[in-house]
């Protein structure tokens, strides 16, 4: 994650007029052999560059991101609405299979499209779904925020010989694209999968030692 959004970038979103769109990204982790879905609200494809760990498309979706809304007695919430008849169906299998999404986790990322490989992780929006509804002309999904008790405390444990990179294989910051589709954490796993530059853990730490992290 940078420690700052690219200058060019924060300059453009201070223009009162910018010279190139804003769009959202979206990326639904639906997890097992569908893996995450990822579109732009936008009429066509964006493709961008992750380092070594190579590009990933992001498809037209037409999307609206609602405010947040709060109802009494009740934690806040953000709702996706698809109102695009045709791509409607885009989604819809997966409402479906998935029972309207719920419990999957969701990224919401601002991209300007004049700066389309500008890391912009900063500002990514992490959301868990709470309900979805869908038909064949609508698609409404509510968003709602992770639990700060789901986030570990001090933030970061780390330990000689396993990765706590684990729980996130295939994803950043792991990124290992090989054609593996467990890993057990290990040290050796990582070489043996050929990704020890990522590994999750410090090597020089003694096995049974921890150093905790905020």
């Amino acid at each position: 994650m940078p420690e700052n959004i690219p200058g060019d970038v924060v300059e453009e979103s201070h223009k009162e007029a910018s010279a190139g769109a804003w769009v959202w990204l979206l990326d639904i982790n639906i997890g097992g052999d569908v893996g995450t879905l990822t579109y732009v609200n936008n009429s066509s494809s964006v493709t961008i560059l992750e380092g070594q760990s190579g590009e990933t498309t992001y498809y037209p979706l037409p999307f609206v991101l609602g405010p947040w809304e709060q109802k009494e007695n009740s934690p806040p919430t953000r709702t996706i609405s698809i109102v695009n008849e045709t791509l409607v169906g885009t989604l819809l299998p997966y409402m479906e299979d998935y029972n309207g999404l719920e419990g999957k986790s969701i990224l919401v990322t601002p991209l300007n499209l004049l700066f389309p490989d500008a890391d912009m992780s900063e500002k990514t929006q992490s959301f868990i779904v709470v309900s979805g509804v869908s038909g064949e002309r609508r698609i409404d999904i509510t968003l709602g925020a992770i639990s700060p008790l789901s986030d570990s405390v001090p933030s970061q444990i780390l330990t000689g010989l396993f990765c706590r990179y684990v729980r996130r294989f295939k994803q950043a910051p792991c990124n290992y694209s090989g054609a593996e589709t467990t890993c057990n954490g290990t040290y050796k796993q990582c070489c043996d999968y050929g990704n020890e530059a990522r590994f999750g853990g410090i090597v020089g730490l003694e096995s049974r030692a921890s150093k905790y992290v905020k």
